[in-house]
């Protein structure tokens, strides 16, 4: 889906600085209010345990919740404790908080507030929770401090600002931080487990990638131990993150490594079939993929020939082979004949004859398609039928192409159980083992 398509993507013509952070508040604040998990689970994170079950135990006949940002503190009922919670990139340390002096506090506006049980009539528990958020990791504890000040000086006019800190703040007052990582951990626990009941919710959705967006490291870490190969996003971004950087692909729409020691091929893909009965991690690599890189290959032999077994770690793996002769024009890729030694009369197909003969560009004003076209149908048995394989009267003879480019490649993959990748992957903070491993496949 596009990202246009995020709910949360207001497109304000207000200073980007500002707007960001206001955007990333009131996605905040939707996703609390309309995902009733989201907004228990922040809650247990945030309250502590005795005050947490206050709130249960209320008497719901009289109790409420409610949400809003950009609220003039002066206008928030007195509760019986205040939350003061950071939302920024940094941990706020909680001990400082309250070590603040007293500043000039005029109008002091919250970002985010949640107030519990807050009517006058109730006699339930009554908290307030106050949220200063920011895009990033600058210090939030003064203006949390005038804040919270301000909600109990504008409540007594003979509030005695020494008095309160040394006599009743600690008790009135309790310091939360609940940093942006914390949050994505909180929203992606929520988020698994609505998926596993097959319950998504579009707003939890909109508001990771929101965020998640705006900065990846916000994103929660777990190790492959300890995701199930049900969780097929999860797997892929550790596996992305495992990656050096200096092998990273310059694309976000596959996974891989760039295979910069050789000249044969440019990069190792990495496919998942988690889906399967038995999950799969697929390692593919796509030698000869342009004429530049099969002469590397076709110059060496008359007839390549491809190892059919890799040692990775001690551990034999079969390679599978096939073929890929590859369409492309303007170094875009078109279409494609993917076959194996079944599909032929007659075998070899790639050897260095076809291949200074047939390979690279080829014109359709003299017979170079009419030559490529007898070529196929002497090598590939009847019933493969190759011209439907690659779509060839509509992509290239009925196209308004007058050339293109055709690659005698490889297609060949490994599979590797989930299970075994799952054992070099076991500590959320270390992905060194991990990374050793696809090192090892990459060589």
């Amino acid at each position: 889906m596009s990202k246009f398509m995020n709910m949360f993507r207001f497109y304000a013509n207000e200073d980007k600085k500002y707007q960001l952070e206001n955007d990333l508040t009131k996605a905040l604040a939707v996703t609390l209010q309309e995902n009733n998990l989201f907004l228990f689970k922040a809650l247990e994170d945030l309250l502590t345990k005795d005050d947490f079950k206050k709130i249960i135990n209320s008497d719901f006949s009289t109790s409420s919740i409610e949400i809003s940002i950009q609220r003039d503190t002066k206008t928030i009922s007195k509760p019986d404790k205040v939350y003061a919670i950071s939302v920024s990139e940094n941990e706020l340390d909680i001990n400082s908080l309250l070590k603040h002096s007293e500043g000039v506090i005029n109008t002091e506006i919250t970002d985010l507030v949640i107030e519990i049980n807050n009517s006058e009539t109730t006699n339930n528990f009554k908290v307030a929770l106050i949220f200063e958020v920011k895009r990033n990791n600058v210090n939030t504890s003064r203006q949390l401090f005038d804040q919270v000040i301000s909600i109990f000086r504008s409540k007594d006019d003979e509030f005695d600002f020494d008095q309160f800190i040394i006599n009743e703040a600690e008790d009135l007052i309790q310091v939360k931080d609940w940093s942006w990582q914390k949050v994505m951990s909180t929203a992606h626990q929520i988020h698994n487990f609505q998926q596993l009941m097959q319950n998504k919710s579009k707003i939890l959705e909109d508001f990771i990638e929101l965020v998640v967006d705006h900065n990846q490291l916000w994103k929660p870490k777990t190790s492959l131990e300890q995701t199930p190969a049900t969780f097929n996003r999860v797997i892929k971004e550790r596996i992305k993150l495992a990656v050096p950087e200096a092998f990273r692909l310059n694309y976000s729409d596959r996974n891989g490594l760039v295979l910069n020691e050789v000249s044969w091929a440019n990069e190792l893909i990495i496919y998942d079939y988690l889906a399967k009965e038995n999950p799969t991690i697929q390692f593919s690599v796509y030698p000869a993929n342009t004429k530049a890189q099969g002469q590397v290959i076709f110059n060496k032999s008359e007839n390549p020939i491809i190892k059919k077994e890799l040692i990775i770690m001690g551990i034999p793996y079969q390679v599978e082979v096939n073929y890929h002769l590859k369409f492309s024009s303007f170094q875009s890729f078109f279409t494609s004949i993917d076959f194996n030694e079944n599909d032929l009369l007659k075998d070899p197909i790639y050897t260095r004859d076809n291949f200074k003969k047939y390979a690279g560009r080829r014109l359709r004003n003299n017979n170079d398609w009419l030559e490529v076209q007898n070529f196929f149908d002497q090598y590939f048995k009847p019933e493969f039928d190759w011209r439907k394989k690659c779509n060839w009267q509509n992509k290239v003879i009925g196209s308004n192409r007058s050339r293109f480019d055709l690659s005698f490649s490889y297609a060949c993959s490994i599979n590797i159980d989930y299970k075994n990748l799952q054992q070099h992957d076991t500590d959320v903070d270390d992905l060194s083992k991990l990374t050793e491993y696809l090192l090892a496949v990459k060589e």
